[in-house]
């Protein structure tokens, strides 16, 4: 399995997976080699820091819930078994390229989607006109905050505990939460993106918390239905040295 390069670095790789259809049928689709970490619930006591619209759905909520409670479980698990070179993956993420991380030391972005940086009523506008327009590095970038912001946790790169740690901690100084990725993202706990994203959002069917978005790769949408058409109408993936099982 092309994931098995992971193995050769000495890199571990994290999957956050509920345990029920739709993360089975999601799982299937991975193409590298991991260790599932199942779904687990929020403690009630935390419940009370997160805020929601009005309107937002009890089943929703409990998928805000859980997705957090996932990451903070797989950080918590980094810190206490003292677990270097960690990425952490949602089960919607599918390697499309291999990334050269051995000088990346900081937590990294390794998929997700760029935004309008001030006003999501914006963001339609923004996507049409200004997202093909931001251009990044190839390997470990800056984020400016002041161009765009990200959302999607799908994919990001641990590389030591200790940094682990202090996002850790600095989670928990946050007094009132919101989904994890957008948590991140507005107190600029991370801080780089790697390019090209290492990998690519798939999300076709059911979402456990928003609508599915269709291919995110490399921090924007690309409206393919299937990985059939991804394959064929994406030379980057094309050419990719991984495959899909």
């Amino acid at each position: 399995m092309p994931g098995g390069f992971f193995n050769l670095y000495n890199m571990k790789v994290f999957v956050l997976s509920m345990d029920n259809e739709i993360g089975e049928e999601r799982r299937r689709r991975i193409n590298y080699e991991y260790e599932w970490i199942k779904a687990v619930d929020l403690d009630e006591k935390y419940k009370e820091r997160f805020v929601f619209r009005y309107n937002t759905l009890e089943k929703n909520k409990k998928g805000v819930y859980g997705c957090f409670a996932g990451h903070l479980h797989i950080l918590k698990k980094i810190i206490d078994e003292k677990i270097d070179s960690v990425i952490i993956c949602e089960d919607d993420a599918i390697l499309v390229d291999i990334p050269d991380l051995k000088d990346v030391n900081e937590i990294c972005l390794l998929s997700g989607r760029i935004h309008h940086p001030k006003n999501w009523c914006e963001d339609k506008d923004f996507q049409k006109n200004t997202a093909d327009n931001i251009k990044f590095n190839k390997g470990m970038n800056v984020i400016d905050y002041d161009k765009y912001r990200w959302a999607g946790a799908g994919a990001i790169y641990y590389p030591t505990y200790e940094k682990a740690l202090e996002l850790y901690e600095s989670i928990m100084n946050i007094k009132r939460w919101k989904h994890f990725d957008i948590l991140l993202c507005n107190s600029k706990l991370i801080n780089h993106l790697y390019y090209p994203s290492p990998f690519a959002i798939c999300d076709f069917n059911k979402s456990q918390i928003v609508s599915p978005q269709g291919l995110v790769y490399n921090y924007r949408i690309n409206k393919y239905k299937s990985l059939e058409e991804i394959f064929n109408n994406c030379i980057c993936l094309k050419n990719s040295v991984v495959t899909i099982k």
